[in-house]
């Protein structure tokens, strides 16, 4: 078999990895009243002086993976800022907090895990997680943050580090689908290893030019490193002078065109204009430009006036021409001035026809007869 047969295996073809939590942060949603439930809880939880703040955690029956692991985030403020310490009590809590599919799947697991004890809740709370997660979600979430969380250009440094952060503080609270796998967040070195990865391949040049080590250095000192860089390549905007805005402005005005749309315009145009000469297309360099114009303001007016004036007399026009009497009318006035044409022309014709027929039939007298003959004879005579 020859090798065109054979297909071509791309070595380097990215696999698609669909993580369950993204480095994109969600957009917070606005809550209703009916959506979340309000606790009061105390900024030193059993002291009974202590001040107290209100705590909005919303109701949750179903969503996605970050916004479960939000859920439990809130509960556990929840718990702790009302010094909550009883098992029973935190069933309780999670009960009025949980609606729908999530309410009923807590149930079956409460039951199944028997007394409602401290432990027990933590474990319930674990099983629920197989209601919201994959059984691969773990695999592949470690993948993706690995391999796949570039920082985006719209994104600070401080800001993608920060949502890094976050990605593998939730790594723990995955399920790994193996009961004798515990999940775990991924340590130091491999942050430090996603970030130096995450940045533009011209930072990563910059580091190795200058010698930052980032697996020796903080975290800190990486995002301090990074933002002199981003403060480098970000343009600072030019602020322009007096003198260039009112040039600018100057040389605007001039190549605006003139405008015939309205009658009026404010006088006050010119209030922020230089005090220079200007020019006008009917005076000239004056004190005024053709927009100012008074003059041409009034013409513009006028102009205008007439055109109206102009056209209703049309329409007024067209309306009486167009009715069916006068178009009657002018017809019968037509015919007649054609009809008496033609008996003009008829009788300018017979006059000469009868002039004619006089001619041919006219007769000669007799002095005419006489000296024709006498010019005969002496003809004849002459011959012999």
């Amino acid at each position: 078999m020859s090798n065109t047969n054979k297909k071509k295996v791309s070595t380097d073809a990215t696999p698609v990895v669909i993580p369950a939590i993204s480095l994109d942060r969600p957009e917070p949603k606005q809550l209703s009243t009916g959506q979340f439930l309000t606790l009061k809880c105390q900024n030193t939880p059993g002291d009974a002086d202590s001040t107290t703040y209100n705590l909005q955690i919303p109701y949750f029956g179903s969503g996605t993976a970050e916004e479960w692991l939000q859920f439990l985030d809130n509960l556990n403020k929840g718990i702790k800022g009302q010094n909550i310490t009883g098992g029973v009590k935190r069933y309780e809590l999670a009960e009025k907090l949980l609606i729908g599919e999530m309410l009923t799947a807590f149930k079956t697991q409460t039951d199944a895990r028997g007394d409602r004890t401290q432990n027990n809740f933590t474990l319930v709370l674990k099983d629920l997680a197989s209601y919201v997660f994959k059984s691969t979600d773990y695999r592949d979430q470690k993948i993706y943050m690995r391999r796949y969380m570039v920082k985006p250009r719209s994104l600070s440094i401080r800001a993608y580090v920060a949502r890094v952060r976050e990605l593998n503080s939730y790594l723990e609270h995955f399920p790994t689908g193996n009961v004798n796998i515990e999940a775990t967040s991924l340590g130091e070195d491999e942050i430090k290893d996603i970030l130096f990865h995450g940045i533009p391949k011209s930072w990563q040049q910059h580091m190795i030019k200058q010698g930052f080590s980032y697996q020796e250095e903080a975290v800190t000192s990486f995002i301090s490193f990074c933002e002199r860089l981003e403060a480098i390549e970000t343009p600072i905007p030019k602020k322009k002078s007096a003198s260039t805005k009112s040039t600018h402005k100057s040389s605007k005005k001039k190549r605006k065109a003139v405008s015939f749309e309205s009658d009026d315009h404010s006088d006050d145009d010119d209030e922020d204009s230089d005090d220079g000469p200007k020019y006008c297309k009917l005076h000239g360099k004056c004190s005024h430009t053709t927009d100012q114009c008074k003059d041409i303001k009034q013409l513009v007016k006028a102009e205008k006036e007439r055109r109206k004036s102009n056209k209703f007399k049309r329409a007024k026009y067209n309306k009486k021409f167009d009715s069916k009497k006068f178009r009657k009318k002018n017809k019968q006035e037509v015919n007649a001035l054609v009809e008496k044409r033609i008996k003009k022309l008829l009788k300018k014709n017979k006059t000469a026809l009868s002039e004619l027929n006089n001619f041919e039939n006219i007769n000669l007298s007799d002095d005419e007869k006489s000296s024709s003959s006498s010019s005969s004879s002496s003809s004849s005579s002459d011959s012999e």
